[in-house]
């Protein structure tokens, strides 16, 4: 499994270094990694070696099939007026607010993804869930070779941003309930911590990066912190535990407290947007609370690892 897990990370790898070369060159080195494939499976003593050309074949192809994937859109660059609904809280950094916008409309055509707003603009008139009319540039997020930004953009749709020098509330509305109770938090955050502070918190229990400054980022990744700020395991493991230890001591039945606690997780995750890593966690501490409520047998290596 790990000359497995290795060759798959190495075709990813290649794939996002050849970034912004010819299909033709992809083609070509798929052909090369498809012959060194036939040519292991060609003879006896290395047949048993097949997982390693293989898996780096999918690596390479999957990275290469998303790198095409975002780059397939029709719209890349647009000036005018853009109509949109404020998805997330409005932060003002000093010379624009900032916020999520989701719902884009340009020319009457709905835009496919969401946009990261950069508001140029004196005085707000609308507020989180209003729809409103911006007029300025909407512009695609151009992919650079090993963006650390990339896989964020990906998962969450957020692949747009839009820089706005005027705007106009059309109409009001509201937040779903995940996105509403996510937006309290942050302006409890913001309301109570300094702006540094309320961004790297926002960070650690929501996973939400989108507030952290560029440079205080990469101090944090210089630092090997950066993991930290990914709701994961650490997260999800610690929640679960604390809520597993009270209801223990309250002697609520253990197959209630499996699915008290798999309610609770579950709940975090959505609140965390149900990112990859988040979800991963629940189900992993979700397989683990199981063996416990019902009497299994725990393999305690593997759930550390």
């Amino acid at each position: 499994m790990l000359f497995f897990a290795l060759a798959l990370v190495f075709g990813i790898i290649i794939a996002e270094a050849c970034y912004g070369l010819s299909v033709w060159a992809f083609l070509s080195l798929l052909l090369v990694f498809l012959f060194s494939f036939a040519l292991v499976l060609a003879f006896k003593k290395s047949r048993k070696l097949f997982y390693i050309p293989l898996a780096l074949i999918v690596g390479f192809v999957a990275m290469s099939a998303t790198n095409l994937q975002y780059n397939s859109v029709d719209l890349n660059n647009y000036s005018g007026e853009i109509t949109a609904k404020v998805n997330s809280e409005i932060i003002y950094s000093g010379e624009y607010y900032t916020f999520d916008a989701a719902e884009i409309c340009v020319e009457g055509e709905k835009v496919k993804y969401e946009a990261r707003v950069y508001a140029y603009i004196d005085d707000l008139d609308f507020s989180v869930g209003d729809a409103v009319v911006f007029t300025g540039k909407l512009r695609y997020y151009s992919h650079k070779k090993f963006d650390n930004y990339y896989p964020r953009k990906i998962s969450s749709g957020q692949r747009y941003y839009i820089t706005a020098y005027s705007a106009r509330r059309v109409s009001g509305g509201k937040l779903n309930f995940p996105d509403n109770l996510q937006v309290r938090i942050k302006k409890i955050l913001r309301r109570n911590l300094d702006d540094k502070t309320a961004s790297i918190v926002q960070a650690l229990v929501l996973g939400d990066k989108s507030g952290i400054d560029s440079n205080l980022y990469d101090d944090i990744k210089s630092g090997g912190l950066a993991h930290v700020l990914a709701v994961s395991g650490l997260h999800v493991s610690t929640l679960a535990t604390a809520i597993y230890f009270v209801l223990k001591k309250l002697k609520v039945n253990p197959k209630a407290s499996f699915g008290i606690v798999l309610v609770a997780t579950f709940f975090y995750s959505m609140l965390c947007s149900f990112t990859a890593s988040s979800l991963r966690a629940v189900i992993m501490s979700g397989v683990y609370m199981f063996s416990s409520a019902f009497s299994k047998k725990r393999d305690d290596v593997s759930s550390i690892s």
